[in-house]
């Protein structure tokens, strides 16, 4: 589950400390970084519950989109754990949904669909197995298991 702004959008900063608590306690619980005013608190998310729990967000047309990724940056961390936050978080925890969206699309199942994807290009599974980057891309694949995780800062 996804709850954004850190949990509270109305300046509650006691609230926003609060969910920092329960986003390090619960496995499947996430946040988003839009709306976040107060940076200390984005920084204590990301430093009690781990970079792996935190998901670049813009509400936008609402907050301008160059704010809220400056917030990200400004959290100097190194690039690719930045990278996780920008992108790297959401395509793990969509990463079951886009994979039943492709065989059903390969499948021919889906209204519309086009039918089977190429075979080779930047999302070929083949090149993606290797876990490097492909295409300049993060390499899209099931989600790493506890034992190959980095160690997230607690």
């Amino acid at each position: 589950m996804v709850i954004p702004h850190l949990g509270s959008f109305a300046d509650d900063w006691s609230a926003q400390l609060t969910f920092c608590a329960l986003l390090a306690e619960r496995p499947n619980l996430f946040t988003d970084t839009s709306g976040v005013r107060r940076f200390d608190l984005l920084e204590k998310a990301v430093r009690t519950a781990g970079l792996h729990k935190v998901l670049f967000g813009t509400d936008g047309p609402s907050l301008h989109p160059g704010l809220e990724l400056e917030k990200v940056r400004m959290l100097r961390l190194p690039r690719t754990e930045e990278s996780l936050i920008l992108a790297g978080n959401f395509l793990r925890l969509t990463w079951a949904a886009r994979s039943r969206y492709r065989q059903a699309t390969a499948a021919g199942q889906l209204a519309g669909s086009p039918g089977p994807p190429p075979t080779s290009g930047p999302y070929d599974p083949a090149r993606q197995a290797t876990g490097r980057p492909v295409g300049g891309r993060l390499p899209l694949g099931p989600p790493r298991a506890a034992s190959q995780r980095l160690p997230w800062p607690r």
